[in-house]
């Protein structure tokens, strides 16, 4: 049973997508594509919501708090003090609820009014960083040992 074009008039068998005389869409495919519009459009909204969504949403505080001991690290190896300091980190609970550095062979190889100097100034610095991680600093021989 044949259908007729809406533009021409020409009748179409079923299951041609277009007329064969003037090459109009039926009203099926038309319909179709209209879909196909909306579902790619409503598609292209999501991703851009997404990714707005992640540039925009602060990070969890896991990750602040983690890219602040980053800073330290970064920052007192870019001072005079970096031939003393070994690395940072969250301190063992049964230690303290602080930060852990860790120093070097050369910190302990200082007198003890320049490791006290040194000590001052990494503090000083890790205030001024620590927004989410405890102010407490609890520097750790290259052996391990906390001076607490």
């Amino acid at each position: 049973m044949p259908r007729n074009c809406e533009h021409c008039g020409t009748k179409i068998p079923w299951g041609v997508p277009q007329c064969v005389e003037c090459g109009s869409s039926t009203h099926w495919r038309s319909r179709l594509a209209s879909m196909g519009i909306a579902i790619g459009g409503g598609t292209v909204l999501v991703v851009i919501a997404t990714i707005a969504w992640v540039r925009l949403a602060p990070p969890p505080e896991p990750m602040r708090a983690a890219a602040e001991v980053r800073e330290l690290v970064r920052r007192v190896g870019d001072s005079e003090d970096r031939a003393l300091i070994d690395g940072a980190g969250h301190c063992k609970t049964e230690i303290a609820d602080a930060l852990c550095i860790q120093t070097t062979d050369a910190y302990l190889d200082l007198p003890p009014d320049k490791r006290q100097q040194a000590r001052q100034r990494v503090r000083r610095t890790w205030e001024s960083i620590a927004e989410l991680n405890p102010n407490a600093v609890v520097f750790v021989d290259p052996d391990g040992t906390p001076h607490l």
